[in-house]
């Protein structure tokens, strides 16, 4: 009896020992690699200079669903550099036209860009393609409103 409970004590230190000695596999990410801005690495960053004009259709808060008729819509961008730009929007109908400046940013990938307008509001834009893009502008508030518009440059 007594050298089978040895027995059993030595299998167990033996066990111990071996699964203790061995070393954990530990993999570690790769550290190295950086992510490359494809749009600014090969030179692709899209140009915005120039004038947009298209349609509208959107929702504005107590008039409900429109398309703005009798309205034009267009999109002057002045300057650019490198994904900075800046320009104005003018909205008219018959009775009066609005100009708001902006300032815009387009995104590393060089597929979209935002819009902040000086009389309030946000534009997020997606290339469609070299001179077609597309705007979601929304503006909260009591006079929230939500609108796409359509543009292709001139």
């Amino acid at each position: 009896m007594r050298r089978l409970l040895l027995t059993g004590i030595l299998v167990i230190i033996a066990v111990l020992a071996c699964g203790c000695t061995s070393t954990p596999t530990v993999t570690t990410p790769n550290t190295t690699a950086v992510a490359t801005d494809s749009a600014t690495t090969t030179g692709q960053i899209p140009d915005l200079i120039g004038n947009w004009t298209g349609t509208s259709k959107g929702y504005i808060m107590d008039e409900g669903f429109t398309d703005y008729p009798g309205s034009t819509f267009s999109m002057k961008v002045t300057e650019q550099k490198d994904r900075l730009f800046t320009g104005e929007f003018i909205y008219a109908d018959a009775n009066v036209t609005v100009k708001s400046r902006f300032a815009g940013v387009i995104e590393r990938d060089g597929t979209q860009f935002s819009i902040a307008e000086e009389n309030g509001g946000y534009s997020r834009g997606t290339f469609m393609g070299p001179n077609e893009i597309e705007l979601v502008f929304v503006r909260d508030g009591p006079s929230g409103e939500a609108a796409i518009d359509t543009l292709r440059r001139l």
